[in-house]
C-alpha cells in the first residue's frame, strides 16, 4: 500500500508539472500510475511472484497505448525496456492489455495518428545513406541530452536549498526560456507538430535545440518528476529538420520531402537514449501512420543504436539506477563471480603430451578423449597448449607433417592458479577464444595441476546466480520448486533485522558491506513494515538511519556476526 501511495504523490506531481509546463513526459506518470496499480491489484489478487512484473508490464503498456496511440509501440516498449526480452509467456499478456487500451482510447478519443504528416513520395534508394549519416548525428545529440540531464542534477545537488526552492529554480529557467522560445514549454508535443508542420522558422530550429535540452535539464536536474519519451521526440525532431534543412541546400535535386528527416530524427533520439531500436521504430511509424517512412526509420534506428552503444554502457533509463547501485542482477552476479575460485571448478583429468611427441600422437589423443585442448610439458614443466583448432589445421592427411613435433603447435596461454578468482578467470578467458585453462601451482607457475573450462565456469555462474534469485524469490513468498531450496541454497540465507549500530550515520557506499563481511544489502525497511512484500534495491548513497531494519543475503556466518 505505502508503494502504491508513493507512486500516485508521483505521478500527480509530474502531472502536476506537465500543467505548469515543465519539460519532462509524460509516459513517466502515465508508466508509474498503471504499473503501481497493476502491482496492487496482483497483490490483492493473491497472483505468484513470478507472474506480478507481466502484469505491472501490461499496466505500463496499457498506459503508453492509450497515451501515444501505438499499441504495437508500446507493448515493445515494455519487452525492450521493462522486461529486456521477447518470452512468449511476456509477449502474449503484454501485446493483449496495449490493444485493449488502445480500443477504450479509440472510442473515448478517436483513432486519428498522434502525429499526421502529409502523405508524400517515399525516399528514393540513393537516399537512405543520408539517413544513416543522421542518425549518428542524433546519437551524438542525445548523447549532449543525457550529459546536460547529469550535469544539471550535479548542479542543482550543490544548491544548499530545500527540494521546493530548487525545483522552483528550475521552473524559473524554463519559464525563461520558453518566454525566449516559446516552443520550449510543456513536454514537446506541441513542437514535435509544428515541426512535422514547417511552421518553425529555419533560424529557429538550432536555438530551440539547445533550449530543449536545457529546458528538460533542468526540470528534471532540479528534482521534478517525469519521463523523457515527448522531450526525446522533439529534441530528434528539430535536430532532423536542421539536417534536413541542410541536405536540401547541398543536395537540392535530391528531392526529399523535409518530413521523412524529421521522423527519421524522432527515431534517432528515442533508439539512441532509451537502447530500444524496435521500440523507437515501430512507435514512430505508428504515431505518423506513413508507410513511406518506414525505410528511412529501419536506417537510421540501425546507426543511432550502434553509435549510441559505443558511446554510453546504459540507457537513459538504467544509467541513474545503475549509478546509484540498484541492480539486483548485477548485484548477484558479482557476489558469484567474488564467491568461486578457480580450485572449485579445476578438473584433474588434463591431457598432457611431451614437447617432442609427433604431431599424429597429438592427433590421436584429441581423437580419442574428445578434449579441447593439450598440454605440452617439457621435463614436467609447463610449455604451453595445443588448442584443438590448431591441431585441426595439420589434421589433413594431404599435409606434410612426419617432420611436427607438439613444440611446433604450442601457444602460450594465459595461466590460473587453484586461487584465482573466477571474475579474473573469466578475464583471461576474454584474452583468447580458448575453451580451457590450464591451472598451475600458487608459487610455481610451470608446475601444472590441472585445467578450468569455459563452460564449468558459466555453469558455475548461473548456478550461483540462481541460488542468490531462488533465496530472495523464497523470501517474498514465492512458491519455489523443492530442488531449488535449501539444499541449493547451500550456507546462504536472507535474514533481516534492525541496523547494526556501528552502521547509523553511514552510507551504503562508504560501508561497502560486502567487501568488508560478505553480506549484500538487499532493503532498508522504515519503521514496523512486517511483510516481506516487494524488495526494492539500495541506492549507495543511502544513509542509514536509528529505527531502520535491513534485509540482508550472505552467509550464515556472517548473518549471525552482524547479529552481535
Amino acid at each position: 500500500m505505502k508503494s502504491l501511495k508513493r507512486s500516485v504523490k508521483k505521478s500527480i506531481a509530474s502531472v502536476v508539472l506537465n500543467a505548469l509546463g515543465g519539460s519532462v513526459g509524460r509516459e513517466g506518470p502515465i508508466v508509474q500510475l498503471a504499473s503501481a496499480g497493476a502491482s496492487r491489484l496482483a497483490q490483492a489478487l493473491r497472483v505468484p511472484l513470478e507472474r506480478r512484473r507481466v502484469l505491472i508490464g501490461c499496466g505500463a503498456a496499457a498506459g503508453m497505448a492509450a497515451a501515444y496511440n501505438a499499441p504495437i509501440g508500446a507493448a515493445m516498449f515494455v519487452m525492450e525496456i521493462v522486461h529486456g526480452n521477447f518470452a512468449l509467456e511476456i509477449f502474449g499478456p503484454v501485446v493483449l492489455a496495449s490493444v485493449t487500451a488502445t480500443m477504450v482510447s479509440w472510442g473515448a478519443f478517436g483513432s486519428a495518428p498522434l502525429y499526421p504528416v502529409p502523405l508524400v513520395p517515399a525516399p528514393a534508394l540513393v537516399a537512405l545513406p543520408l539517413f544513416a549519416l543522421l542518425g549518428a548525428l542524433v546519437a551524438w545529440t542525445g548523447l549532449a541530452f543525457r550529459s546536460g540531464v547529469e550535469a544539471a542534477e550535479r548542479l542543482f545537488k550543490r544548491i544548499p536549498l530545500p527540494l521546493e526552492a530548487r525545483a522552483a529554480t528550475g521552473g524559473l529557467v524554463v519559464g525563461l526560456l520558453a518566454w525566449w522560445i516559446p516552443e520550449v514549454w510543456g513536454n514537446g508535443y506541441d513542437g514535435v507538430r509544428e515541426v512535422l508542420a514547417g511552421m518553425i522558422a529555419p533560424a529557429v530550429l538550432i536555438p530551440l535545440l539547445i533550449a530543449k535540452i536545457a529546458a528538460t535539464s533542468s526540470s528534471l536536474g532540479s528534482g521534478g518528476s517525469g519521463g523523457v519519451f515527448t522531450p526525446a521526440l522533439l529534441i530528434g525532431a528539430v535536430a532532423g529538420g536542421v539536417f534536413g534543412l541542410g541536405t536540401e541546400l547541398a543536395l537540392p535535386g535530391l528531392h526529399v520531402a523535409p518530413v521523412f528527416f524529421v521522423l527519421a530524427g524522432m527515431t534517432a533520439a528515442i533508439a539512441s537514449t532509451a537502447f530500444a531500436p524496435i521500440t523507437a521504430m515501430i512507435m514512430v511509424f505508428e504515431m505518423c501512420q506513413n508507410y513511406g517512412a518506414v525505410m528511412p526509420l529501419a536506417v537510421v534506428t540501425v546507426t543511432a543504436t550502434w553509435v549510441a552503444r559505443s558511446l554510453r554502457r546504459d540507457s537513459i533509463y538504467t544509467e541513474s539506477l545503475r549509478r546509484r547501485g540498484v541492480d539486483f542482477d548485477v548485484a548477484f552476479e558479482q557476489m558469484a563471480l567474488a564467491s568461486l575460485r578457480a580450485e572449485d571448478l579445476i578438473r584433474t583429468d588434463t591431457l598432457t603430451v611431451g614437447a617432442d611427441a609427433p604431431v599424429a600422437e597429438v592427433l590421436e589423443l584429441f581423437a580419442r578423449s574428445r578434449g579441447t585442448a593439450v598440454y605440452v610439458t617439457r621435463d614436467a614443466r609447463l610449455v604451453g597448449a595445443i588448442d584443438l583448432r590448431d591441431a585441426f589445421q595439420v589434421a589433413d592427411p594431404t599435409r606434410r607433417r612426419d617432420s611436427l613435433t607438439a613444440i611446433d603447435l604450442v601457444r602460450d596461454v594465459p595461466r590460473v592458479t587453484p586461487r584465482t578468482p573466477l571474475d579474473e578467470v573469466m578475464r583471461r578467458f576474454s584474452q583468447l577464444e580458448l575453451a580451457q585453462l590450464p591451472v598451475v601451482a600458487l608459487h610455481d607457475p610451470d608446475h601444472l595441476v590441472g585445467s578450468v573450462a569455459r563452460r564449468d565456469v558459466v555453469s558455475a555462474l548461473d548456478r550461483e546466480v540462481l541460488r542468490r534469485r531462488m533465496l530472495l524469490a523464497q523470501y517474498l513468498g514465492a512458491s519455489v520448486p523443492s530442488e531449488f531450496g535449501a539444499r541449493r541454497g547451500g550456507d546462504l540465507a536472507i535474514d533481516e533485522h534492525p541496523v547494526p549500530a556501528a552502521w547509523i550515520g553511514e552510507t551504503l557506499q562508504r560501508l561497502d558491506p560486502y567487501r568488508s563481511s560478505g553480506l549484500f544489502v538487499l532493503a532498508v525497511k522504515r519503521g514496523d513494515e512486517p511483510e516481506a512484500g516487494e524488495i526494492t534495491p539500495v541506492p549507495i548513497d543511502h544513509m542509514f538511519r536509528d529505527g531502520e531494519r535491513v534485509v540482508l543475503l550472505g552467509s550464515k556466518a556472517a548473518l549471525d556476526h552482524a547479529r552481535v
